[in-house]
């Protein structure tokens, strides 16, 4: 994700950031997930998830060392 900018000098301070074609994390999990009707409709297999979870996971690892909140995950 292109970061383009960063507003700090007022609060809450603002990021601009490149805009995601394929929308959020949640949307896309939305989109890909298993259903009643036909439980093996997931494009996504469960290592793949296990995966993304541990993305999600290294990324908010980082932004803790650096002093940063993800107001969407805090």
């Amino acid at each position: 994700i292109q970061l383009y900018g960063i507003c700090s000098r007022i609060r809450p301070p603002f990021v601009v950031m490149e805009l995601m074609v394929n929308g959020d994390l949640k949307n896309y999990l939305y989109r890909h997930r298993q259903n009643e009707i036909n439980p093996k409709s997931s494009t996504l297999t469960e290592s793949a998830m296990i995966q993304l979870a541990l993305d999600v996971a290294d990324g908010m690892d980082y932004l803790s060392d650096h002093k940063f909140v993800h107001r969407d995950l805090a």
